[in-house]
């Protein structure tokens, strides 16, 4: 049904399978089953001004798909498979229609001179949907290799079905079969010219990934594969990359890099071809105009990189805030800043802002979606975030002047996708603390010509039952790491805090969370973590330590962090040093198996999903990707920074399961059977080796669940346990049945051992 909402009229179209409305001009095309000999199967075209339906294609029996319009309505294209026998690879049809047809005419078919012949004779992809250039002068399209047919002669209990794993297949079987359905409806871009009927096929096996500019009107596009290195991505993580520019009025094609991990875009207007090189931790560009490359930064004014990086890896980029217009320059972040770079690598950077000095970044907010590139006399609204005091704000940058004008800011995380309307300069934002719900605020936007000031007004009052409940306090805190180095992370007070009394502390931490100062946390059941203001209305402190990691030693980093926070709050006298729990998930999940195998000072810990042999971990398969484990260790979040045979001892040191005798800590450890990144069975050898040393242990699988509970039962019932097990140790409440007893697999779904039992 079409509706006009002006006139109130309303058209109803039958049997409607697709549809899809120009961009711009007022029409749609759909594709319709028909109904019977006075409507056909078949794709139509409705003027929605004329209120017509006009005929594109019709045929009884016919099945069509992916029909699309130009920006305009005045051109269209879609798939059509009109073949009446029962072949299996389905001869699908390209087709296309102009207002200046009656009706639409096959562009391209199976039997088209332009479609490969090896290893057989290609076809028009039914997958990949038609795309038209913004000028309406060309048409992209996909083609695909047919698949391989299973022989139909075969009885079932005749077919073998046999996995073969090879070692120098470029990707992991289990990986191969995770990519199976995405493979299947794979495809690869021709370009078409319909005024000239001309048929430039571009992609293949060789060349898979393509990036055009978005109007599609350019000469120029990118293409890269990693396929001749995607082994390496087992042990280095990161892909490898042969990039390549390609001429779209010729297809050729000229490669830029050669294995390399970089992160290749192409510019607005097409232009140029920009790539962050990680080996040289520098930015590079291609001008197509001269054939030449340029690198554009060296980290002598400032570094690019990523300056916080602790992996064992290339650090990365800090990203970009857009392009000028024509490609005049690119606008590139470093920690703080933002960078006017010309890309032909000739004129000097230009810093357009002060924020490294008061350790203030400055990001771009793009209001308008459909940006393509950033007029060089613009206002810029940037987001600023000091990292000292975590306060957050917004700026205005005149790009023609410089001059940067201060707009909000204060003790709040502002939103970084504020809403501008698109015909007015008004504009929608939030704001939020610890104690203060993300409601919405209306503001007009300053004129360009006028002075920065701000009315801002509240247009939602969304959780005014927070003044019923008693809330917490957030605040920074730092303290000095058992290696000597100067640390920050949360601490959440109970309303009332009182620091003439001891409380119960929940240790919470993954890598560094204390940018989060000031989010604002809702009570809700979350599916791996502790809600900090449940915890603190129920009397506990929640202290969640950043932890900065040394290469080789992530458990012992850990350690030093978290030692070094937690006895520095108890020194502060609030604490009950007797009434310390630990919690934490995947990663923190296995810092808090590492933990309790260095120190008893830990009353009760809880571990999500945790690593407890990194000998076998290391072998693992991510089951979600189906990539192997290995490239987090040598590479990544594990931060080994080797392989197993290069570091053995490290992967031994720094696994929980070898020191389990020393544990005097009893855990509750959570961990699903179809968990996709770290194997179950982690779990199972944590749990196993506590259970055969006779360490209280206790362990959760919510059955079919990936790396943490997902359905909402399964996400109340972990954290009711949770909760049960730290009041338990930590506030004294009896112990609930299942701590008891378990829950065997004869009550398993029927009663939940949720209830207190007789114990303490």
């Amino acid at each position: 049904m079409l509706r006009n909402l002006d006139a109130g009229r309303e058209d109803t179209v039958a049997f409607v399978r697709e549809y899809r409305f120009a961009k711009r001009g007022p029409s749609l095309v759909l594709y319709s089953s028909g109904r019977d000999s006075a409507f056909l199967a078949g794709v139509y075209r409705f003027d929605c001004t004329q209120r017509r339906l006009q005929p594109l294609f019709r045929h009884a029996k016919g099945k069509f798909a992916q029909p699309v319009l130009d920006d305009w309505g005045r051109q269209a294209a879609f798939l059509a498979d009109t073949d009446t026998t029962k072949a299996r690879t389905r001869p699908w049809q390209l087709c296309y229609w102009s207002e200046k047809q009656d009706s639409a005419r096959v562009l391209a078919d199976s039997a088209s001179a332009f479609l490969p012949l090896q290893p057989t004779r290609w076809t028009i992809s039914e997958h990949a949907r038609p795309v038209f250039s913004e000028d309406g002068s060309k048409l992209y399209f996909g083609m695909a290799p047919p698949l391989p047919l299973a022989d139909t002669t075969l009885l079932p209990e005749e077919i073998v079905k046999v996995e073969v794993w090879a070692w120098d297949n470029n990707r992991l079987y289990t990986e191969q079969e995770n990519r199976l359905e995405a493979d299947k409806k794979r495809s690869y871009p021709v370009l078409c010219y319909p005024g000239q009927n001309k048929m430039i096929p571009l992609g293949g096996p060789e060349l898979p990934d393509w990036r055009f500019q978005e109007q599609r009107d350019a000469g120029l596009a990118l293409a890269f594969s990693e396929e001749p290195y995607a082994k390496y991505a087992q042990w280095d993580g990161g892909a490898h990359l042969d990039v390549y520019a390609v001429d779209l009025k010729t297809g050729g094609k000229k490669q830029l890099v050669k294995d390399l991990r970089c992160n290749p875009r192409l510019s607005p207007a097409a232009g140029y071809i920009l790539w962050w090189s990680l080996p040289d931790s520098a930015w590079f560009a291609w001008n197509a105009r001269l054939n030449q490359t340029a690198q554009l930064t060296n980290n002598r004014q400032t570094r690019f990189f990523n300056e916080e990086s602790d992996t064992p890896d290339y650090p990365s980029e800090y990203g970009l805030a857009g392009w000028l217009a024509g490609d005049a320059a690119v606008l590139i972040y470093d920690r703080f800043d933002l960078w006017k770079i010309d890309p032909s690598g000739k004129a000097p950077a230009q810093r357009l802002t002060r924020g490294r000095e008061t350790r203030t970044a400055y990001r771009y907010l793009r209001l308008d979606p459909e940006e393509r590139a950033i007029a060089p006399d613009t206002r810029m609204l940037l987001h600023q975030y000091n990292d000292d005091s975590k306060a957050e704000g917004y700026a205005w940058l005149d790009l023609a002047s410089g001059a940067l004008s201060p707009w909000m800011s204060g003790d709040f995380s502002y939103t970084r996708s504020p809403l501008k309307a698109e015909k007015t300069g008004a504009l929608v934002f939030s704001r939020q603390n610890f104690q203060t719900f993300p409601d919405l605020y209306f503001t007009a936007l300053p004129g360009k010509n006028t002075a920065v000031t701000t009315v801002e007004r509240r247009i939602s009052d969304a959780n005014p039952q927070q003044a019923e409940y008693r809330w917490a306090n957030v605040e920074l805190v730092r303290w000095t790491s058992l290696s000597g180095e100067t640390l920050e992370g949360l601490l959440v007070k109970p309303e009332g805090f009182d620091p003439g009394n001891k409380y119960p502390m929940l240790v919470n931490f993954y890598e560094k969370l204390s940018d989060g100062l000031h989010q604002h946390r809702a009570p809700d059941v979350h599916r791996s973590t502790i809600n900090y203001t449940m915890y603190a209305s129920r009397g506990y402190l929640v202290f969640v330590p950043d932890i900065p990691y040394r290469t080789g030693y992530p458990g012992e980093s850990a350690y030093n962090a978290i030692m070094g926070g937690v006895t520095a709050l108890i020194g502060k006298g609030f604490v009950d040093a007797d009434r310390i729990g630990l919690q934490g998930h995947s990663w923190g999940g296995y810092q808090a198996a590492y933990l309790i195998t260095r120190t008893n000072l830990f009353t009760c810990a809880e571990a999500g999903a945790p690593v407890a042999n990194m000998t076998s971990a290391y072998g693992g398969i991510r089951w979600e990707s189906g990539r192997s484990r290995q490239f987090q260790y040598e590479r990544q979040q594990s931060r080994i920074g080797g392989s197993l045979w290069e570091y053995p001892m490290r992967y031994l040191e720094n696994s929980p399961l070898f020191s389990l005798d020393k544990v005097q800590t009893p855990i509750l450890i959570l961990h699903n059977d179809k968990d996709g990144a770290v194997p179950w069975e982690q779990g199972v050898e944590l749990f196993a080796g506590l259970r055969r040393l006779g360490k209280p242990s206790w362990m959760l699988n919510y059955n079919d669940e990936p790396h943490w509970p997902v359905k909402l039962q399964n996400r109340i019932d972990f954290q009711t346990r949770m909760q049960q097990f730290f009041d338990y140790y930590l506030l004294g409440t009896p112990k609930p049945r299942w701590m008891e007893r378990g829950v065997p697999p004869l009550e398993k779904g029927i009663l939940q051992g949720l209830e207190m039992g007789s114990g303490q």
